[in-house]
């Protein structure tokens, strides 16, 4: 799981005062990474089994 992706998701979460230029980069961020995301687990359909410890790994990465 992209640990960018997540990073970017709670930003948008958590810092509602961001200027409208950074909230705009976030989600541009953000839609790129979730096609690659949604690329890679059509190319590898196995991933989807590691996908809930991808999330939780990617999501304690977003936050640090």
């Amino acid at each position: 799981m992209n640990r960018i992706l997540i990073a970017h998701v709670l930003k948008l979460i958590f810092q509602k005062d961001a200027p409208d230029s950074m909230k705009a980069s976030w989600y541009s961020s953000i839609t790129e990474n979730r096609f690659r995301v949604q690329q890679d687990l059509l190319a590898n359909p196995s991933f989807k089994s590691y996908l809930d410890e991808a999330l939780s790994k990617a999501y304690n990465d977003g936050e640090n």
